[in-house]
């Protein structure tokens, strides 16, 4: 009996521990930068002969002769089969974001009207309302709504004027000093800005700061550089 009852605990930890295993692509209440496979062995071998097909029908339509591409292209476009091994093995590994499943309607409000101030006064911005429903996720409500606030109330005039329109944003922290000197002890080689990263940490939220820093502990420079990137094109 003693040895059954060990087991069937055995048993149960491990269904446990499984059970527990969180998908680290799963949404959560904070932002998440993790290391995946983006692409397969598999994926690339499908991507080749997707590659050779359309050479190869480009090709037959173009041909001075009577080309059917549907017999003279069948070995080019024919699926590629894939073996376990193919698609276990991963030939691009990098990170993904992850954000935060609690966006604050505020935010994405508040830019969403900073937008429209800037378009009534005539003027154009790379900014979009997808990127403030994305903000809406990233950033911090308490500084970011009166920033955009700011924006929506200024003159038409003065949105021409880069001292008025910064003087909106939250006051520079020193996020980019202690993430540059951080950075710079553990990968010498990677370049940092950290007026860039002053400037920019006061409108985010804590949990999107955090992910930042979860770069810092990477397993290798290389990875820590693919882990910054993705976080920035998240957060900019």
């Amino acid at each position: 009996m003693g040895g059954m009852k060990t087991l069937a605990i055995a048993s149960v930890l491990a269904f446990t521990a499984a059970a527990c295993a969180v998908d680290p692509s799963t949404p959560t209440d904070h932002m998440k930068v993790y290391e995946t496979c983006k692409q397969t062995q598999c994926d690339q071998l499908q991507e080749e002969g997707s590659s050779a097909c359309s050479a190869c029908e480009s090709a037959c339509f173009g041909a001075s002769y009577d080309c059917d591409p549907s017999s003279a292209c069948d070995e080019s476009c024919s699926p590629r089969d894939c073996s376990d091994d193919d698609r276990n093995t991963c030939v691009d590994q990098g990170y993904e974001v992850v954000f935060a499943n609690n966006p604050d309607p505020s935010i994405a409000d508040a830019c969403n009207a900073a937008l429209a101030a800037i378009s009534a006064c005539g003027y154009s911005t790379q900014t979009s309302a997808a990127d403030c429903a994305r903000y809406a996720t990233t950033e911090s409500a308490d500084l970011a709504v009166p920033a955009y606030q700011c924006i929506a109330q200024l003159d038409c005039s003065a949105m021409t004027d880069a001292a008025t329109f910064s003087a909106c944003a939250p006051q520079p922290s020193t996020f980019g000093d202690d993430f540059c000197a951080a950075l710079a002890t553990s990968c010498p080689s990677q370049a940092c800005d950290p007026s860039t990263l002053d400037a920019d940490a006061p409108w985010l939220r804590s949990d999107a700061l955090d992910a930042g820093r979860s770069c810092l502990s990477a397993p290798s420079c290389d990875e820590t550089s693919q882990c910054i990137s993705a976080w920035l094109s998240a957060v900019e």
